[in-house]
Parts: C-alpha cells; sequence; structure tokens
C-alpha cells in the first residue's frame, strides 16, 4: 500500500488544505484517498468495485451531494483528490469495464459516522476487503484490511504479509525487519482461523529485492 500524501504534515494540505477538487474534505478528498488504498490492496486491474457505508453513518443523508461516490470510484482507479478526472469516475470506470455498486446497510466492523468499506475484485478473480473512516480534513485511518485489524493514516508505505500460521512466526519478522529499507514500525494482528497479518511502515518505497524478500518470505 502506498502513503496517500507525498509528506505528511504539510503545511498547504494539512493547514490550507486539502489540495483537491472542489466538495467536501471529508467526503471527497478522503474517500478518494481511502479508494486510493484499497486500490494498491488490490494490486492488479480492477474489474468490480462494491461500496459499503452505514445506513446510520454520515453518507447516507448526502450521498453524491459531495461527489462521495464519485471520490471512491476515483480513487480506486488510481486518481487523486486534485485530479480533475474525479468527476469523470463512473465513465472512466465504464470504459475499463469496471462494474460499480453502492449498498447502504450495517457496517459490523467500525461504528465511526464517517466509515466506508471497499469489496474490490481483481482481473483474476482475487478480492480484498478494506475498512477506513474519514476523520477530517481530507484525512484518513484504515481499520481493517481482508478482515484483518490494521491502523494506518496512509502517511507511509506500508507492506503487508499474509501469514497462515496461528500466531506468526518470529523468524519471519525478523527476516522482513532487516530486508525492508526505511523501517518505521513493525507491528503483527492474528485472527482465529485466519493466521496472522504483518504490517511493515515504511519511509521510503521498497526496491524490488525488499518486496521479492516479503513474497517469498
Amino acid at each position: 500500500m502506498n502513503p496517500v500524501v507525498a509528506a505528511y504534515p504539510d503545511f498547504f494540505n494539512d493547514v490550507f488544505g486539502p489540495v483537491m477538487q472542489p466538495g467536501s474534505s471529508s467526503h471527497t478528498a478522503a474517500p478518494c484517498r481511502l479508494g486510493h488504498l484499497a486500490g494498491d490492496l488490490l494490486a492488479e486491474q480492477v474489474a468490480g468495485i462494491r461500496v459499503l457505508l452505514d445506513e446510520r453513518g454520515s453518507f447516507a443523508g448526502t450521498f453524491g451531494v459531495m461527489s462521495e461516490d464519485r471520490a471512491m470510484v476515483a480513487g480506486v482507479l488510481g486518481l487523486a483528490p486534485d485530479d480533475v478526472a474525479l468527476y469523470r469516475a463512473f465513465e472512466l470506470a465504464a470504459e475499463r469495464g469496471v462494474a460499480v455498486g453502492f449498498e447502504f446497510a450495517r457496517l459490523a466492523e467500525s461504528d465511526h459516522p464517517n466509515a466506508i468499506k471497499f469489496v474490490l475484485t481483481g482481473r483474476s478473480g482475487r478480492t480484498v476487503t478494506l475498512v477506513g473512516t474519514s476523520t477530517g480534513g481530507g484525512m484518513v485511518e484504515t481499520v481493517a484490511v481482508d478482515g484483518f485489524p490494521l491502523a494506518t493514516i496512509g502517511d507511509a508505505f506500508v507492506v503487508l504479509v499474509f501469514d497462515p500460521r496461528p500466531a506468526g512466526d518470529a523468524a519471519l519478522v525478523e527476516r522482513l525487519t532487516a530486508a525492508l529499507p526505511g523501517l518505521v514500525q513493525a507491528t503483527s494482528a492474528a485472527v482465529a482461523g485466519r493466521g496472522c497479518l504483518h504490517a511493515f511502515a515504511l519511509s521510503v518505497a521498497p526496491g524490488g529485492e525488499a518486496l521479492a524478500a516479503a513474497a517469498a518470505a
């Protein structure tokens, strides 16, 4: 997952900002950023975008007014909040053969009023999920990825390693810690019956060798 801002905090983006197309910082910029993170998590061409929103949340009352829907899709397609093409997100999705759908229901993963759940399907048939929240001023925080808890605000590169072993492998974490450059933080979270997620936050983009080491692990 790549960071959603180049540097954080940034005077213009986080004091004046965020730098974005007209709309709402919490309902346009942040949903776009969360969509971008979800697209990074998928790591392949997207074939389907399904967005779930809480029927009791803030998006239920304003949906579409602040281009929330377009922003969510635009982010998954790789667009930034300041890209004017954000308003053509539905057209771009159609041109690429991407199916788009929105649902309002109860979100079990978060009771935050600005919670969003992305369910993405890739061209290979692989599916990923990302739950995150808009925390105000265009800033975001992830809640969960593929059912594993993960809290990040998108200010660092994050390498995720899904370990099927129940408690994870300390030796694996040690090897990856040594292989990944610019390590800021390493965390692990176990989910019963699913294994363990290891998350490595980096200050610099990992090179090919580091990613190969993570994939081989």
